[in-house]
């Protein structure tokens, strides 16, 4: 239980707010993950977007926010089109499909590992 906790501390320091040992899921695999395999899984999968800043604000907003397109839009103060270009945009770069589970749950673990960072 002292290694759980420490776990459940090390996760608040690095997200800035209280964690609770039971409310940890992913993450309980995401910082057992050493940092040679995380290097390896980002540079397999969202590696072309890492640098633009854009790309990965509109992930982070897509992501976190459950709501229609429109409404991902309205947060990051864009035309719906202009999502619609970036997502498009983030496929093309990382050879993936958002609307594809799979992709979308590498995509999704690759950016979650990259924020952990």
């Amino acid at each position: 239980s002292f290694l759980q906790a420490q776990t459940a501390i090390n996760i608040s320091i690095r997200q800035l707010k209280i964690i609770f040992e039971e409310d940890l899921k992913l993450e309980l695999l995401y910082y057992e993950l050493s940092d040679e395999s995380i290097g390896t899984f980002l540079s397999r999968t969202i590696k072309p977007i890492l640098e633009d800043s854009e790309l990965l604000d509109t992930l982070d907003i897509y992501f976190n926010d459950n709501g229609s397109l429109q409404e991902i839009a309205d947060k990051l103060f864009i035309h719906k089109n202009t999502l619609k270009y970036r997502l498009t945009k983030i496929e093309s770069l990382l050879s993936m499909q958002l609307s594809n589970r799979a992709h979308l749950a590498e995509i999704y673990t690759a950016y979650r590992l990259y924020k952990r960072i």
